[in-house]
């Protein structure tokens, strides 16, 4: 007669949510992302719907009558045109606050564009934040991956091509440039394109915690490189003249390398397969040569 052992049976454990969510293919972990920022969306416009608006005093210490003949009034009869106001119980009279609809809207997109903007992993930089992005940029290429912390101001003027790699906390500064209050631009002589505008070329790699400022015109060749905090810059303010802004765009050509930590100043061109070293500072303001140029093969 055989034994026979009998052995307690132990239910297997329930995978936790990380195990599910690795178990997930590529098509549903973006429907779920895309449901999950929908969801939060909906959430911030309830919010933001549902907000009172608000109101600054415009009038106070009125009688019942006088403050019924004001709010009576047309706009076009009183000093000046005003937004819808609100007599309150107190004697007074609340005008909406200018702008509080804008307001609202500005943080309810903020709020929306925080989470897809510092998320993390490869599935946000490859899918969230390039559809993110590719609904405000003038253009935006296929193959991009964008990293968590990237800001791009004023991306309507931005276009980026193929292939591109913009690492954690890279910086595109584009849009119009205007000197302060009681000051004067200078204008050199490189005018690549439109005031504001960046063109990014294809299979650009911008590294981490560099900056790129546009705002006087640059077009930034194919397979260009842009190294961990470099500066480049199209427009500055003149040390020896602070009342001066001086603006010359920039043209990098293909293939160009900006070492780490270097700053490249109003150059009018860099030419395509040139190289800037790392630490070095390369400048064009008011027309001067460039201050500590790189040097030997490496010479821009």
């Amino acid at each position: 007669m055989s034994a026979v052992v009998e052995a307690p049976l132990t239910p297997p454990a329930s995978p936790t949510w990380l195990q599910r969510l690795s178990a997930l293919d590529r098509a549903q972990r973006m429907r779920l992302g895309v449901g999950v920022v929908l969801l939060v969306a909906a959430a911030l416009a309830a919010v933001v719907l549902g907000r009172q608006p608000d109101y600054r005093v415009l009038f106070s210490n009125l009688s019942d009558k006088d403050g019924g003949a004001i709010v009576a009034q047309p706009g076009s009869q009183r000093q000046r045109p005003v937004p819808p106001v609100m007599q309150t119980m107190s004697g007074s009279i609340h005008q909406r606050a200018k702008g509080a609809l804008r307001a609202c809207y500005s943080e309810a997109q903020h709020l929306v564009s925080w989470p897809v903007q510092t998320m993390p992993g490869a599935f946000a930089s490859r899918v969230l934040r390039p559809a993110f992005w590719r609904t405000r940029l003038r253009h935006l290429g296929k193959g991009v991956s964008i990293e968590e912390g990237v800001l791009i101001e004023n991306p309507s003027y931005v276009t980026i091509g193929d292939g591109c790699w913009l690492a954690r906390g890279a910086v595109i500064r584009a849009g119009p440039v205007q000197p302060r209050p009681g000051g004067r631009m200078v204008r050199g002589p490189s005018r690549p394109v439109a005031d504001g505008v960046v063109e990014i070329g294809n299979g650009v790699h911008i590294m981490e915690y560099a900056t790129v400022g546009g705002k006087g015109g640059l077009v930034l060749g194919n397979n260009a490189a842009i190294g961990s905090r470099a500066s480049l810059y199209t427009y500055t303010q003149v040390s020896f003249e602070p009342d001066v802004l001086f603006v010359n765009g920039t043209t990098i050509g293909d293939n160009v390398m900006i070492g780490t930590n270097a700053t490249v100043l109003c150059v009018g061109a860099i030419p395509a397969n040139a190289s800037v070293r790392p630490n070095t500072c390369v400048s064009e303001v008011m027309s001067r040569k460039p201050v500590f140029p790189p040097k030997g093969p490496d010479k821009v």
